[in-house]
């Protein structure tokens, strides 16, 4: 719901959301697109929470590698820049910025964000093979677990990764 009394940038927001999703259409096309709304509202907490991190922890990895002056920094903030979060968060753990417990945890948000950047339906099944067994995954898993659950994104995911967050920034 949208009303003045929100500040501009949440009634913006909104508005281009019920737009998107067509919350705004009369009669029976009005929730065509709940599914993908709610995929979406998942896949926006983990994207933006991925990038947060990636952030941070870039910074903190500048600093450091600023102090052994091989490079100039443009060339450091371009190396940096330029690096996956995979090997971001590989060179922060061998520099001792981040502990083996963290260096685990971000592998599993970036499989995360992967699964949620590169698909599109995120709510269905998937087929993976297990020490040679077919198994059916969730489509999106934390630590084996179906993300796509009020209990798993808001019990385990949002207090793990927002700790992760708050820690270095």
């Amino acid at each position: 719901m949208i009303d003045d009394s929100q500040p501009p940038e949440i009634q913006e927001g909104l508005r281009i959301i019920r737009n998107f999703y067509g919350f705004d259409r009369p009669g029976d096309d009005q929730y065509l697109m709940k599914t993908s709304f709610r995929e979406d509202a998942y896949r926006m907490v983990v994207i933006e929470l991925h990038l947060a991190i990636e952030d941070v922890l870039k910074y903190h990895l500048y600093q450091v590698i600023a102090q052994k002056r091989t490079f100039n920094a443009k060339q450091n903030k371009k190396y940096i820049k330029d690096m996956s979060f995979k090997n971001m968060i590989d060179l922060c753990a061998r520099l001792g910025i981040i502990p083996k417990k963290t260096y685990k945890d971000l592998r599993e948000l970036n499989s995360v964000r992967n699964e949620c950047a590169h698909s599109w339906l995120l709510g269905t099944w998937r087929v993976a093979r297990i020490a040679g067994t077919r198994k059916r995954r969730y489509a999106v898993e934390f630590y084996g677990k179906n993300l796509l659950t009020p209990k798993v994104l808001e019990d385990e995911f949002l207090p793990l990764y927002s700790k992760i967050y708050l820690k270095y920034i």
